[in-house]
């Protein structure tokens, strides 16, 4: 397995690299590089340090395939507290995917003791015992260290 983006830019355009194949057909992308792009483009373009993204959420609803994709960015709300921007992928000119973001502008915490998750201890990538199983990481496209359990297994909550 080679280190390797999983998109090129040219120009206003990301064009998709081998390692964005998906398990269902050769020929399309996999979902998390989809997400991974609006997430990125949302943030590049709309993020700041006074503003934390709060949720994200993704709609996939065609299977793009290696065309050059496109992501327009809207800002739908920009007020002193919430900032919530949409993006929709568009590969070979069809849409096939829209995300929204909701931005919510960090603030000090109020006084008194504030929930937080524990520390979840893990060990380091490079600690990681590397797979054997060629099945995981789509057949060696991806290095993928499960800390504890697999796939169908839970995991720490």
């Amino acid at each position: 397995m080679q280190n390797e983006p999983f998109f090129k830019r040219d120009g206003q355009f990301y064009v998709p690299q081998p390692s964005c194949r998906g398990p269902w057909n050769p020929q399309s992308l996999h979902g998390r590089v989809i997400v991974g792009l609006l997430g990125f483009e949302i943030e590049a373009k709309h993020g700041s340090p006074d503003f934390m993204p709060a949720r994200l959420t993704v709609d996939m609803y065609r299977l793009p395939g290696f065309d050059p994709i496109e992501v327009k960015t809207t800002v739908v709300r920009d007020g002193n507290r919430i900032r919530v921007v949409d993006a929709e992928f568009i590969s070979g000119g069809v849409s096939m995917a829209r995300a929204s973001v909701q931005f919510l502008k960090r603030t000090e915490n109020s006084p008194g003791e504030s929930w937080h998750r524990p520390d979840w201890e893990v060990p380091k990538p490079a600690d990681i015992e590397a797979p054997t199983d060629g099945r995981q990481g789509m057949g060696g496209m991806w290095a993928m260290r499960p800390i504890t359990g697999g796939f169908g297994q839970p995991g720490p909550r």
